[in-house]
């Protein structure tokens, strides 16, 4: 099942919660008097509300495999074997992973789900103040880059 399918799925999941619910009268009669760019602002509330909602779990396994894919496309946006327009997607698709999978991080972190560095990684900090947990294969890299060991 695709990421967009689970979050349809949760989407649809909490729409049934609202209407299995006793509902009163007077709400549903403020909802069919809301013009289109209310009801419309009240879905995106509803959806934002019910997306904040993605376990721990799924934005994990959301985010080993954004992470996975950033490496493939991070490879393959340098490589001279592709043409301008190939690196140029796999640019792109780098970018847009990297930003998925920080994003996922951060709401894991908000919600206290790091509680400790993951076994068998390090904790690194950058000159601008951030953080990242390395594998034991990349600690050199990341020093090689300028990095520092942190506790």
């Amino acid at each position: 099942m695709s990421f967009r399918d689970l979050i349809e799925n949760k989407i649809d999941e909490a729409i049934d919660d609202f209407f299995a619910e006793d509902i009163d009268a007077e709400l549903v009669d403020r909802i069919a008097e809301m013009t289109d760019d209310e009801f419309e602002s009240f879905c995106e509330f509803c959806v934002e509300a019910q997306l904040d909602e993605l376990s721990p779990e799924l934005l994990r396994r959301y985010r080993d495999k954004a992470v996975k894919q950033f490496k493939q496309s991070d490879k393959k946006r340098n490589d001279p074997g592709y043409t301008d327009a190939k690196r140029k997607e796999h640019d792109k698709r780098a970018t847009k992973r990297f930003r998925g999978s920080q994003s996922a991080s951060q709401k894991i972190k908000d919600r206290g789900g790091y509680s400790e560095v993951p076994a068998g990684h390090v904790k690194m900090t950058n000159d601008n103040g951030t953080v990242r947990y390395i594998g034991p294969n990349d600690v050199r890299k990341y020093t090689e880059l300028g990095w520092k060991r942190s506790r």
